[in-house]
């Protein structure tokens, strides 16, 4: 809550701080723009008569002049100096004038023909009092309740304070009681979740009626503790046929392992839930057949032990002739190997005769090349026969005619 609360009143406080100082800031520089216009203004209506008295030494004029200053606000005082002598004063019944002098002789040792000077909590206003042909015959010194726009400023500082205040503690109380509305459910909302994750399915959602996000929420929050009860029954579900299967699975390999050891008779006599019993009635059918084929198969290696003496017996003759077999193959061998050694003769002599062949067969055809050469060179020569003789024929001819 406090963490909700906190940063709104904060934000608040901010906006309304910065409004009042604002606020009260502009106010205190209209009382300073009202009190310069009045300054002004009576500067504005004083001069002239003023000027007018004094350039005729005229003092009871200027305490007449200067006599409406009394009815100005906040006003102590006004002084006129000719020559830095008063020339001409006037206090405000009720004034104290308990430092005037001090202030007025401060602002008259100032440089500047017109200024403004605040001391002692009085403010002292100094201009210049012109004739109308612009020559400056007299200053005028006039005194201002200086502590009033300080005390308007304050006055208005605290009551913008207590306003800041008592609209804060509003504000504050507004939103404490819609944050309520907010928290405190969210909070039961959180609680019921912090229980069903500790395994509380049973218990109902809170604000399960509500029609905002807060409702939305809760709904949500119910149909995920109906999922958790139906997960929980579906494990429960789980873990029974786990243990089944377990307690199936241990008989079964129970009896495997009696099988194992030669112990065919073993069958399983505990009854399984329904959906195994028929595992549990194969394994004993099956169980009854392998004892079954079993003896079949023992006494099949009884028939056979017996069949297989007769075979050593007929096996005993069949060597013996087989010894004989072997010593006439024996000497067959030895009579294949004389014909082998005669074969390998002629084989050599028949090699030794190809060889002489081929040598001939070479020299035929190398007797065939020379023959052919021979040829070759006897046609060269007819060839060189006939060009001489048509040489010759030519000689002739021209033997003939020279």
């Amino acid at each position: 809550m406090s963490r909700l609360l906190l940063p709104i009143v904060a934000c608040i406080l901010v906006a309304f701080v910065a409004t009042t100082v604002f606020w009260v800031t502009k106010q205190s520089s209209t009382l300073v723009k009202a009190f310069e216009n009045e300054v002004t203004l009576a500067q504005t209506f004083l001069e002239s008569p003023v000027a007018a008295a004094v350039w005729d030494f005229n003092a009871e004029g200027v305490s007449g002049a200067i006599g409406g200053v009394s009815e100005m606000e906040n006003a102590l005082f006004a002084k006129v100096f000719v020559d830095g002598d008063v020339f001409a004063e006037l206090a405000v019944e009720g004034a104290n004038p308990e430092g005037w002098d001090a202030g007025i002789a401060e602002i008259l040792a100032g440089t500047e023909a017109a200024m403004q000077l605040e001391s002692g909590g009085v403010a002292y206003v100094k201009f210049p009092i012109h004739h109308s042909d612009g020559t400056v015959v007299a200053t005028m010194v006039m005194g201002f309740d200086g502590g009033v726009i300080a005390s308007v400023v304050n006055t208005l500082y605290t009551q913008s304070g207590f306003a800041v205040a008592l609209i804060c503690l509003l504000i504050s109380g507004i939103v404490y009681v819609s944050a309520s509305g907010v928290t405190r459910p969210l909070a039961r909302i959180v609680a019921r979740i912090t229980t069903l994750r500790e395994g509380d399915t049973q218990t109902e959602v809170p604000e399960i009626d509500r029609k905002d996000e807060l409702g939305r929420l809760a709904r949500s929050v119910a149909a995920f503790s109906v999922t958790i009860k139906e997960n929980k029954a579906l494990e429960d579900k789980s873990h029974e046929d786990a243990r089944e299967q377990a307690e199936v699975v241990s008989e079964l390999a129970e009896g495997l392992n009696q099988l194992a050891k030669g112990q065919l008779s073993y069958r399983i006599a505990t009854e399984f839930q329904s959906d195994y019993e028929m595992l549990r009635a194969d394994f004993n059918k099956t169980a009854a057949a392998l004892d079954d084929v079993i003896g079949r198969v023992l006494g099949t290696i009884s028939e056979i032990e017996d069949e297989t003496g007769e075979m050593a017996k007929g096996t005993h003759d069949l060597a013996k002739r087989t010894e004989n077999q072997a010593a006439t193959l024996e000497e067959t061998a030895a009579a294949i190997s004389q014909i082998t050694d005669g074969v390998q003769s002629a084989s050599h002599q028949t090699k030794l005769v190809e060889r002489t062949v081929d040598t001939t067969k070479t020299d035929a055809v190398r007797g065939g090349e020379i023959v052919k050469s021979a040829i070759e060179a006897m046609q060269d020569i007819k060839d060189s026969a006939v060009k001489i003789s048509e040489i010759n024929g030519l000689i002739e001819d021209i033997s003939f005619q020279t």
